[in-house]
């Protein structure tokens, strides 16, 4: 199971890119070098079935996108 982020700010010295779990715990911080023509491809078949959530944070602002692990 992948998942591709896409956004107009990718890539951006000010960006960072997390997923964390229902509880806000980060389960993974997405490092620059996974940024591929704007674009990160991440394999979340290792992730349990639950509520995540894609956290984009530039500057002071954070903005939060919602994703369901099924498998």
């Amino acid at each position: 199971k992948f998942i591709n982020i896409r956004s107009k700010s990718l890539p951006s010295k000010n960006l960072s890119i997390s997923i964390v779990d229902i509880l806000g715990n980060q389960v993974e911080k997405i490092l620059p070098l996974e940024i591929q023509d704007g674009i990160i491809k991440k394999n979340l078949s290792h992730y349990s079935n639950g509520i995540y959530f894609i956290v984009f944070e530039i500057d002071d602002k954070k903005v939060y996108k919602k994703i369901i692990v099924s498998q």
